[in-house]
C-alpha cells in the first residue's frame, strides 16, 4: 500500500499557530523516529506524534493520518540519544459532544528508530445466541460464594448472605457454549463443583449441596500482613481450546479480618488454569499470574517494596528496595457534566510506559495545542495508578519488540507484578 511520507522538524514548531492543518518541512534534521502507520490504528480519529527529549523539551510533533509513513526529525539530537514517543489520538463522541483522549508515551527509546503501529488480534468464536436457561441455587450455608459459568468467561456469581434462602439467575446459551460449570466455595474454603453438560434452552437447574462434588487438591498461600485479597481461577479441561478464559472455580474477594491463608483449589476436571491472586498490604497490591497447569508454589514478593515520591506527570518519581521488568503508569482527567443528564465531556487518559532507571521528564505540548485542545493541561492530570512488572513479567524491550517491531508479544507462563499505592 503506497503511504504518503511526511517529515516534521524541531523548527517547524514555532509554525503551528499558523499552519496546523498542512506541516510545513523547515530543513530538516536528525532522524529521530520513522513511524509506519496501520490504517486502521487511530482510525476516526485525529492522531498525533510528539518526540520529547530527555530533559521533557518537545523536540517534533506531527498530526498524521493512519496510514501514513511519518519520519520526525530534529536539529537538537545526535545519533545515541534517548527521546520518549508520544502517540494522541483525539475524538468527538458523536450525541453529546464529549471528547476523548488517549494518549501513550513510552520513555527512553533510542533515534534512528522504525516503528510499525500494528493492531493486536485476538482469537475471534463465531457463537449464535440461541435463548436461555435458568439456575437456582438453595441450601448452601451463609458466605458461601456460588460462581455459574460457560468457558468463555461469561458468568454469574452471588453470595449467600443470609437475606434470602435461594438465588436464581438466567443465563444465555449460544452455539459454542452448551456446558455450564457451578463452583461453591464454602465458608470454610473448601471448593466444590458440578458440570451441566448440553444445556438446552428452556432448561431449569435447581443446585444445591449435595449435588456438588469437592475438588481434588489445593495450596495454601499465606496472608499475614495483608488487607485484603482477590482470588480468580479459571479451568479449562483437555477437550477445550486453551485459547479460550475457562470455567469460573474461584471468584473470591474478601477484607480484613482475614484468615492466615486462603485456600486455592484446582479441580482434577481441568488440565489447564488460569490463576491471578492479588492481595493488599500497606505498601501495594501484589499479584500472581499463571497460564497453564495448576501452579505449584506462589511466593508473593511482598519484601519487594517501592515509594512514589513525585506523581505529576512531568516529572514522576519512585524509590524502591529491588528492580522491575518494567513500568505502566496512567494519569486521568475527567471533567462531567451534571445536571439531570449526567454525561462525560471530557475523558483524558495519558499512560506512560517505561523501563527501569528512566527519567520520566514530560514538559511542553505543542504552542497551538492550548487553543485546539484547551482540555489537555499537564497540570490537570491526576495520577490514578502505577503497576511494576516483577519476576517473569515481560520487560519493556518485549513490550516495544511487541507492539511496533512486528515480533508476537512475549507471554509467559507464571510472573508477578505489584500496582502502588
Amino acid at each position: 500500500m503506497a503511504r504518503r511520507v511526511l517529515l516534521v522538524s524541531s523548527m517547524v514548531l514555532t509554525l503551528f499557530g499558523c499552519s496546523y492543518n498542512n506541516v510545513e518541512v523547515v530543513k530538516p534534521g536528525e532522524p529521530v523516529l520513522t513511524l509506519l502507520s496501520d490504517a486502521n490504528v487511530g482510525k476516526g480519529a485525529v492522531n498525533w506524534l510528539m518526540i520529547h527529549d530527555a530533559r521533557g523539551n518537545l523536540l517534533s510533533a506531527q498530526k498524521y493520518v493512519p496510514g501514513d509513513a511519518v519520519v520526525a526529525t530534529s536539529n537538537a539530537v545526535k545519533a545515541g540519544d534517548i527521546v520518549s514517543v508520544t502517540f494522541m489520538q483525539y475524538s468527538i463522541t458523536q450525541g453529546y459532544g464529549g471528547y476523548t483522549y488517549n494518549l501513550s508515551t513510552y520513555l527512553n527509546i533510542l533515534v534512528h528508530d522504525t516503528w510499525t503501529s500494528q493492531i493486536l488480534t485476538s482469537p475471534q468464536n463465531d457463537r449464535t445466541y440461541l435463548g436461555s436457561f435458568k439456575v437456582t441455587a438453595m441450601g448452601f450455608p451463609i458466605t458461601s460464594r456460588i460462581n455459574i459459568s460457560n468457558v468463555y468467561g461469561g458468568f454469574a456469581s452471588f453470595l449467600f448472605d443470609g437475606s434470602t434462602a435461594s438465588y436464581a439467575t438466567d443465563l444465555g446459551v449460544d452455539t459454542g457454549t452448551k456446558n455450564f460449570f457451578v463452583s461453591c466455595r464454602d465458608p470454610q474454603g473448601n471448593l466444590e463443583y458440578k458440570f451441566l453438560p448440553n444445556i438446552q434452552t428452556g432448561d431449569e437447574y435447581i443446585i444445591g449441596p449435595t449435588d456438588l462434588q469437592a475438588a481434588e487438591s489445593s495450596m495454601q498461600v499465606p496472608l499475614t500482613g495483608m488487607t485484603n485479597y482477590f482470588l480468580n481461577v479459571a479451568g479449562v479441561p483437555s477437550s477445550e481450546s486453551p485459547a479460550v478464559n475457562g470455567y469460573i472455580a474461584h471468584y473470591d474477594y474478601m477484607e480484613s479480618p482475614l484468615p492466615a491463608s486462603v485456600s486455592i483449589w484446582f479441580p482434577a476436571v481441568f488440565t489447564s488454569f488460569r490463576t491471578t491472586l492479588g492481595m493488599t498490604n500497606s505498601n501495594g497490591t501484589y499479584y500472581f499470574n499463571s497460564v497453564g497447569p495448576k501452579p505449584n508454589d506462589i511466593a508473593m514478593p511482598t519484601n519487594q517494596v517501592f515509594k512514589i515520591t513525585n506523581r505529576t506527570i512531568q516529572n514522576f518519581q519512585l524509590t524502591g528496595n529491588s528492580d522491575f521488568q518494567r513500568r505502566t503508569s496512567t494519569w486521568e482527567f475527567h471533567n462531567w457534566q451534571h445536571g439531570e443528564n449526567p454525561a462525560l465531556m471530557v475523558d483524558i487518559v495519558w499512560t506512560v510506559y517505561s523501563p527501569l532507571g528512566a527519567d520520566q521528564k514530560i514538559l511542553q505540548l505543542p504552542s497551538n495545542f492550548g487553543s485546539v485542545y484547551p482540555d489537555l493541561k499537564l497540570d490537570k492530570l491526576i495520577h490514578t495508578g502505577t503497576t511494576l512488572g516483577l519476576q517473569g513479567s515481560t520487560t519493556y524491550d518485549e513490550l516495544i519488540t511487541g507492539s511496533f517491531k512486528g515480533q508476537s508479544p512475549t507471554v509467559r507462563q507464571t510472573y508477578y507484578s505489584v500496582r502502588l499505592n
